[in-house]
C-alpha cells in the first residue's frame, strides 16, 4: 500500500476522503460508486463478519462526502443509491439537485 495512504480508521475526517479522490484521480479512476445502506448485515453471522472488519458499520452518509471530493478532482464521476423508504420525494429531489449544483453536476460531467 502507498505509504502516504490515510489509514481507514480515519472514515470520519474530511481529509481522508479528499487523498482518496485525489488518489483514484491520479491512479486513473473515472468513477466512484457508493450504494446506501440503512443497517450492516442482516445474517447474524455476516453482521460478525461486518462488525469485525467495519465492513459497512460505522458508515457516512455519502452525499456529504461526495461534493468535498469533487471539489478536488477533474476526472472523477459519482453516483449514489438512495432508499426512498425512508425519506419523502421531496426532501430526496432537493438533496439531489444541491448535489447536482455544488458539484456542477458531477465533477467529470458524467451525473
Amino acid at each position: 500500500m502507498d505509504p502516504s495512504a490515510r489509514r481507514t480508521a480515519d472514515y470520519n475526517r474530511l481529509p481522508y476522503w479528499i487523498h482518496l479522490a485525489r488518489r483514484w484521480s491520479a491512479e486513473g479512476s473515472t468513477a466512484c460508486f457508493w450504494q446506501m445502506c440503512s443497517a450492516s448485515m442482516t445474517c447474524s453471522r455476516q453482521s460478525d463478519a461486518a462488525l469485525r472488519n467495519a465492513t459497512q458499520t460505522p458508515a457516512n452518509d455519502p452525499l456529504l462526502l461526495i461534493p468535498a471530493m469533487a471539489a478536488v478532482t477533474e476526472n472523477l464521476g459519482f453516483g449514489v443509491t438512495s432508499n426512498l423508504s425512508y425519506e419523502p420525494p421531496y426532501t430526496f429531489a432537493r438533496r439531489m439537485s444541491t448535489l447536482d449544483h455544488l458539484t456542477e453536476g458531477g465533477s467529470a460531467g458524467t451525473w
